[in-house]
């Protein structure tokens, strides 16, 4: 009933993964609470066949630390489980904890740190002392990190199950003499105090002496700290042996058969109770494992100073070939020594040029050659070859052909690339205003540039329109006015028109409040497709494609007017009949 109901289930699914909740133990839970956990992959099972899992921890409060295996359930399916230690449980406060796989192959994978809360009891429990199991398994879990002999380790857990063993039967004689006394069964003098086992290490030349003494007597085992060789010919390489057994730890020896019950004394007045006894603790940093117990703290060095130098073992047999490194261009690789040639990479040179902007750029002409100057290395940091250099008060732009660095300043050849000045526009200015004809000269606002020769310059308040006649360039630094020398030209506001005067538009013309100009021909007829819906007047007509006017249609008409009577029909046909009897045979 209730069979693994205090396992808290965790899904391991990345290795940076967060647990989120925290999770619970309690003194009182010893064996039931821990942690039933799935390894997961990208969502599906990670099959830890071979691997080792851990659940390595430390109590913040009393500074205990240890690691816990976990039980493989199915290990092709990644589910594992473990139960909390006792030792992890016998204080209250937090406890850090980590899950490690180490997957066999001399490599570890751990978890993010998550919070184990220790619970305080608030009713019964006990109080729990692994002894020295945990220092085993803290061996294993460090296997790498000392030089411990497998009979030394094996010595050692026999020596911690001897201890755990005197303490359970301590434990059990007390709890059956509380037992007793509650029920009455004892009426005599008081109880013998209760025996704490102690434990000792002590620092030997060979490695360290762990002594463990309860009622029963003393039990010792020696560790010892193998020592180091001196390192011999390398042999060539052969094939990957099997990896070997860590040193396991054995199974607990049987209790010992219970001797029989002595007859039962006269019942006493109940004795006082005796003495507590004190629990054997641990600690391990990878090469001092220090014990405190009834006696005090001892503490060993498990690694002893640098040995003698061995004599050279015997060269193994050849392994296997194994894999040559073969490097490739451009790595090199001669006489042990790992060069790599980059001739053919790109330099300084081959990077793209940058631009650069400054008042001690020399000041060139355009498509000129073969030039040299000296530039300052703090003005132009990393000034090379190909770069460009403006410089804005000439408004030129070189490029830099060679420089050659010195130890303050390079020298530098260039070649004259353009002449921005030589672009010709027309500047706005009320610096200059020359009349049209007139010659002079006058300081005028570039904003810092040159001014070419045939820049138009206008002189936005009179109109006057002019050029500049010859090129003028400011001196370096921040200047912004350059004298100038123009002639006037024309002046475009008041050309046609006395000075001063203003246009006076006429009809159909008009000049706006804006100054605008517009046409009204709304009373005008287009020469081709005009209709004309009213009345329109003309002149006498003196040629077939001229208009008739009425009036020069009424003065003609009244002429005809006897062209349409009868008579005149029959005077005009008796008058062509008449013409043609006169008419003799031969003219007709």
């Amino acid at each position: 009933m209730l069979d693994r109901y205090g396992l808290h289930s965790l899904v391991w699914d990345a290795a940076d993964e967060r647990f989120g909740d925290v999770l619970v133990a309690s003194p009182a839970d010893a064996g039931g609470r821990g942690i039933s956990l799935a390894v997961r992959q990208g969502g599906a099972a990670a099959n830890l066949t071979g691997a080792t899992v851990y659940l390595v921890w430390k109590h913040k409060v009393t500074g205990e630390r240890g690691t816990e295996p976990f039980t493989a359930i199915d290990a092709a399916a990644g589910t594992f489980e473990v139960y909390y230690p006792a030792a992890m449980q016998e204080a209250e406060g937090a406890v850090q904890a980590q899950i490690m796989v180490s997957r066999g192959n001399d490599t570890y994978i751990s978890s993010r740190v998550f919070t184990i809360r220790v619970e305080p009891v608030v009713v019964g429990g006990e109080e729990h002392e692994d002894g020295f199991t945990l220092f085993v398994e803290a061996i294993n879990a460090y296997e790498h990190a000392t030089e411990i002999t497998t009979e030394a380790a094996t010595a050692a857990n026999n020596a911690a199950t001897a201890a755990n063993t005197a303490a359970g039967n301590a434990d059990t004689a007390r709890t059956n003499l509380l037992a007793a006394a509650e029920n009455g069964d004892f009426d005599g003098a008081d109880g013998v105090d209760g025996f704490s086992p102690t434990a000792t290490v002590t620092q030997t030349a060979e490695g360290a002496t762990i002594t463990i003494t309860d009622k029963n007597g003393t039990t010792t085992a020696d560790i010892a700290k193998g020592a180091k060789g001196d390192t011999g010919d390398t042999g060539d390489t052969g094939p990957q042996g099997p990896k070997g057994d860590t040193g396991a730890t054995g199974p607990q020896g049987p209790q010992g058969i219970q001797g029989e019950t002595g007859a039962t004394g006269a019942t006493g007045p109940a004795g006082a109770d005796g003495n507590d006894g004190i629990s054997c603790t641990h600690s391990w940093n990878g090469t001092v494992l220090s014990v405190t117990s009834a006696s005090g703290t001892s503490s060993a060095d498990l690694v002893g100073p640098q040995g003698p130098i061995g004599a050279t073992g015997a060269t193994g047999p050849a392994g296997a070939d194994g894999t040559v490194f073969t490097p490739q261009s451009p790595l090199n690789l001669t006489n042990g020594v790992l060069s790599i040639d980059l001739s053919d990479y790109a330099e300084d040179d081959d990077l793209p040029p940058k631009l650069w902007v400054g008042h001690f750029v020399p000041s060139i002409t355009e498509y000129s050659s073969g030039m040299s100057s000296s530039l300052s290395k703090s003005s132009y940091p990393g000034l090379k070859k190909g770069d460009f250099m403006w410089k804005p008060e000439a408004d030129t732009l070189i490029q830099i052909t060679s420089a050659t660095e010195g130890s303050s300043s390079y020298s530098v050849g260039y070649y004259g690339m353009v002449d921005f000045s030589l672009i010709r526009g027309i500047l706005a200015t009320t610096d200059i205003d020359l009349d049209p004809g007139v010659s002079g000269s006058a300081s005028v606002n570039g904003n810092g540039h040159s001014i070419g020769a045939g820049t138009l310059l206008l002189n936005t308040t009179s109109g006057n329109l002019m050029r500049a006649t010859a090129k003028a360039t400011p001196s370096n630094g921040p200047s912004t006015k350059v004298t100038v020398n123009a002639v006037g030209l024309a002046n475009i506001f008041n050309a046609n028109v006395p000075a001063g005067s203003t246009y006076t538009a006429v009809s159909p013309l008009s000049i706006d409040a804006n100054d605008e100009i517009s046409i009204d021909l709304s009373a005008y007829a287009a020469l081709a497709g005009a209709v004309f819906t009213g009345a329109v007047s003309g002149i006498t007509p003196t040629a077939n494609a001229h208009f008739a006017t009425k009036g020069y249609v009424d003065g003609a008409v009244p002429s005809l007017s006897g062209y349409a009577t009868e008579q005149y029909v029959q005077t005009y046909v008796a008058n062509a009949i008449a013409a043609l009897d006169d008419l003799s045979e031969e003219e007709f």
